[in-house]
C-alpha cells in the first residue's frame, strides 16, 4: 500500500488509514450533503475515490460511475482497487 501511495501527493496519503480488510478509510474532508470524501488537487476540489481511481488505475469513461466492491460505506473507502466502473447513469 505504501508503494502505491507514493504516486499520489503526501497531503492526500496522510488522510488515508488502511484497515485490516484493506480498505483505505478517508480521514479528511467530506461533503456535507453526500458525505463523500473530497480533496483539493491544485485549485480544484475533487471526489477522493474518483481521483485515486484515475491516478492509480484508469480513466473513468464519461457517463460512467464507480461502484464500491467492499463492505465499507462508499463515502469512507477510497481504495481504487475496491471500486469498479459501472455503466452509464
Amino acid at each position: 500500500m505504501v508503494n502505491i501511495l507514493l504516486n499520489v501527493s503526501q497531503r492526500i496519503a496522510d488522510k488515508i488509514w488502511v484497515d485490516e480488510e484493506g480498505c483505505w478509510l478517508w480521514c479528511g474532508a467530506q461533503s456535507s450533503k453526500e458525505g463523500l470524501a473530497r480533496c483539493r488537487v491544485g485549485d480544484r476540489v475533487v471526489w477522493a475515490h474518483k481521483y485515486l481511481y484515475e491516478q492509480l488505475r484508469d480513466k473513468i469513461p464519461d457517463g460512467h460511475r464507480l461502484k464500491r466492491t467492499c463492505r465499507e460505506p462508499s463515502e469512507v473507502c477510497v481504495n481504487p482497487f475496491h471500486h469498479e466502473v459501472r455503466g452509464c447513469w
